[in-house]
């Protein structure tokens, strides 16, 4: 067995609320040499009088060169919070549904799986030689998180049905549905929308959405379809081509009917208006 290296490597995140200004300290060290003063100096302080509030991250190896823990120095799956949950894995990001957590953590590029436990969190990543950088993402993203106040897990939540993997879905279509789900669902819900896979064309490349919302009536969705789902889409998938909004025959009947509607009102209004000038 591959022999674990003690060295931990320890990071300090904070965040002055007074003047906007984030800070990323790195201080390797060896955990038996922290002194208790510093120890003390290094707690997570949500009550601090000037707001500072400080999150002291450690990272420790494991035998896996892919899989690193992260130690924040309280309970992540607190046994008060989750008395009947000890240790949560998610092994993809349509899996994250489940922990706010973890969703954050997945989109990060080349984050691969979390694990939660009492007190840690392992995450693995697709490739170990990336760790010099993804390794700061997911310091900014764990600090995010426990400065937003929310749940490490949500219990009641669902799936969302049009991303779920179905059988007979190719590594293709899986790749779509978690590239929807993890990055583009969540932009565009932000606006007061929601975007719904139909499905794909592999013949042509071609994605087909439903978009929902704001955006569904919105000028510019056509520019949010193609300039910013589009664009993503082709990045991370090399087989799409491009991406179409799916016309079903109902919409077509509701927005003949919302036109129709339309000139009927503006018929009355003008009706109305030759009535007072003639």
């Amino acid at each position: 067995m591959k022999r674990v290296i003690s060295r931990t490597t320890n990071f300090l995140l904070s965040n002055n609320k007074n003047n906007n200004t984030k800070k990323l300290i790195g201080i390797p060290t060896i955990k038996k040499n922290l002194s208790s003063s510093f120890n003390k100096l290094i707690k997570y302080n949500y009550h601090s009088s000037n707001y500072l509030k400080n999150l002291f991250i450690r990272t420790q190896e494991t035998p896996n060169p892919s899989s690193i823990k992260f130690l924040p120095g309280f309970p992540v799956l607190d046994e008060k919070e989750y008395p009947n949950i000890s240790t949560v894995e998610i092994k993809t990001p349509l899996e994250s549904y489940k922990s706010p957590l973890a969703k954050l953590l997945f989109k990060i590029d080349g984050v691969k799986s979390v694990f939660l436990t009492r007190e840690f969190v392992t995450i693995t990543i697709e490739n170990s030689d990336n760790w010099h950088l993804t390794k700061l993402h997911i310091f900014t993203a764990l600090n995010n998180f426990y400065e937003s106040g929310r749940p490490v897990l949500d219990e009641d939540a669902q799936p969302n049905k049009d991303t779920q993997v179905q059988e007979g879905d190719d590594e293709v279509i899986v790749a779509i549905k978690e590239i929807l789900e993890t990055r583009i669902r969540p932009m565009v819900q932000e606006d007061g929308g929601d975007v719904i896979f139909s499905r794909f064309d592999e013949n042509t490349g071609t994605v087909y959405l439903k978009l929902q919302g704001s955006c569904a009536t919105c000028p510019s969705s056509t520019a949010t379809l193609k300039g910013g789902i589009e664009n993503m889409l082709m990045h991370y998938v090399a087989e799409v081509e491009s991406v179409e909004e799916e016309i079903t025959e109902e919409d077509k009947v509701s927005d003949e009917q919302f036109k129709k509607t339309e000139a009927e009102i503006n018929a009355k209004k003008q009706q109305v208006v030759d009535a007072y000038t003639a």
